[in-house]
C-alpha cells in the first residue's frame, strides 16, 4: 500500500514536473517569436529609412542636374546674344 503511494507521488510528480516545461517551453518560444518579429520589424524599418534617404539623394541629385542644365543653357543664350547683339 505504502508502495504503490510513493509510487503515486512520483508519477503526480513528474506529471507536474512535465507540466511546468512543456509550459517553460512555450513560454520560450512565444518570447523568441516576439523577439524574431521585433527584429525584423527594426530591420524593415532600416530598411525603408535607407531606401527613404536613397530616393532624397537621388531627388535632390536629379535637381541639381537639372539646375546645371539650365545654367549652362543661360549662358549660352547669353553668349549667343552677344555675338549676335
Amino acid at each position: 500500500m505504502v508502495v504503490v503511494v510513493v509510487v503515486e507521488v512520483v508519477v503526480v510528480a513528474f506529471a507536474l514536473v512535465m507540466v511546468v516545461a512543456v509550459v517553460a517551453l512555450t513560454v520560450a518560444v512565444a518570447v523568441a517569436v516576439v523577439v524574431a518579429v521585433a527584429i525584423a520589424a527594426v530591420a524593415i524599418a532600416a530598411v525603408a529609412i535607407a531606401a527613404g534617404a536613397i530616393a532624397v539623394v537621388a531627388s535632390v541629385a536629379m535637381a541639381f542636374a537639372v539646375a546645371v542644365k539650365f545654367s549652362v543653357r543661360m549662358v549660352m543664350a547669353v553668349e549667343k546674344c552677344q555675338l549676335h547683339c
